[in-house]
């Protein structure tokens, strides 16, 4: 049994992504002891947009690393 975990962040663009965590890819290396299969990344654009003047967090939440 395995748990799926999705995580979601918010680039400027998608070459800030890859200038950001680019680095980190490896997907010669063997899947990490925890994965049940190799992770998968995917860049959304999106299709429209919310409303309301709430401003989205410009810092990271407590106990992110």
């Amino acid at each position: 049994m395995y748990c799926s975990f999705v995580n979601i962040g918010l680039w400027t663009n998608p070459a800030a992504f890859h200038d950001q965590i680019g680095k980190y890819f490896n997907d010669k290396a063997p899947p990490k002891e925890f994965e049940y299969e190799r992770r998968v990344r995917t860049i959304l654009r999106p299709k429209c947009w919310r409303i309301g003047d709430s401003r989205l967090p410009v810092h990271d939440s407590g106990g992110t690393l």
